[in-house]
């Protein structure tokens, strides 16, 4: 068959495009300026990646998998949180929750007035406040 096998350097990173250079680098770049016939890897199929090179048919299907670096520090300061919004706002969003629990609880009240009620509808109005789902006669 008269052909010789020459395996490359390993690069790093499977392959995309980079914008600032206007070619591909990684493996896939490898492939595009023909310093390699073959791949082998786990490339996801991507439509700009099928533009540029050819994939065989998957012969084994395997999960995906996502890792995140552990961070340096055991402590987690969780106040963090509470700086998506300024104070302003999440007072403004507590009060919004409160007032339309306590208007709920006296459209649903028919006369008599109960702490049970008002704390179903406070419960009730955070779940939709959270985009939970709530059953569907819990309004």
């Amino acid at each position: 068959m008269n052909f010789t096998i020459e395996i490359l350097k390993p690069v790093e990173g499977f392959g995309s495009w980079s914008e600032e250079n206007r070619k591909w680098i990684g493996s896939i770049g490898q492939l595009v300026a023909n310093k390699a016939d073959i791949g082998v890897s786990a490339f996801t199929m991507t439509t700009r990646r099928q533009k540029v090179i050819d994939f065989s048919v998957p012969l084994i299907r395997s999960r995906y998998r996502l890792f995140f670096k552990e961070p340096q520090t055991a402590y987690v300061q969780w106040t963090l949180y509470l700086k998506t919004f300024s104070y302003g706002i999440w007072i403004s969003l507590m009060m919004i929750i409160i007032t339309t629990s306590i208007l709920l609880t006296f459209m649903k009240a028919k006369g008599y007035f109960s702490l049970r009620l008002l704390f179903d509808n406070y419960i009730s109005v955070w779940g939709i406040y959270c985009q939970q789902g709530l059953p569907g006669n819990a309004c």
